[in-house]
């Protein structure tokens, strides 16, 4: 979790250039206790103002554990492991739909995922009186 929220940070404070907010966004892999992998994925969005960071994540998935065993014993990043494990023949399927999209069958794809980080993030920003 630690090295995901700061991609999405190093990513929203690389981006902050004539704004008043720049976003960065990171995917990460986060030990669950009690799935099948023993990990599953989140986004992070971190939204800089130039001086503070607001912080948001998605809902979290799971990735098959054969996709998961591929990452940690070969070094596959999640698209060469979604390929080599037969879930997906496109290469670069994290930047279309996302294996959330796959693995949903369309029910959530990798923007609406995505999206879902932006929206908790900017509860801060919504919400002043209480930040």
């Amino acid at each position: 979790m630690e090295q995901t929220v700061q991609g999405a940070m190093n990513r929203a404070k690389n981006a902050f250039k004539d704004c008043d907010f720049s976003f960065g966004l990171e995917s990460g892999l986060i030990e669950v206790p009690n799935t099948k992998s023993g990990y599953m994925d989140i986004t992070m969005c971190a939204i800089y103002d130039g001086k503070n960071f607001h912080l948001g994540g998605s809902s979290a998935f799971e990735y098959p554990k054969s996709m998961i065993d591929l990452v940690f014993s070969k070094d596959y990043d999640i698209d060469e492991a979604a390929k080599e494990a037969g879930f997906s023949h496109d290469e670069n399927i994290g930047e279309r739909e996302g294996m959330i999209g796959a693995l949903t069958k369309g029910r959530l794809n990798r923007k609406g995922y995505s999206k879902q980080a932006v929206i908790t993030a900017l509860i801060h920003l919504l919400n002043p009186e209480h930040y």
